[in-house]
């Protein structure tokens, strides 16, 4: 039961972490986000970060209330 809590808590961080990098690259234009390797290494990175910390504070919660 803690991988499905987990795997949902990686989707939902993954989810909250493309919300939060369209709001941050809401004024930068199509082309430099297709070009510029800066901005596709940050932000990239951001999001996945974002991810794994969402998984890892669901999995905590679920040891700290049901276990």
């Amino acid at each position: 039961m803690i991988y499905v809590v987990g795997v949902i808590g990686f989707f939902g961080g993954f989810a909250l972490g493309l919300m939060i990098l369209s709001f941050l690259l809401r004024h930068v234009d199509r082309e430099t986000l297709l070009t510029d390797k800066h901005i596709k290494w940050k932000y990239g990175l951001l999001t996945w970060i974002i991810a794994a910390l969402a998984s890892y504070c669901s999995v905590y919660s679920y040891k700290f209330y049901f276990m």
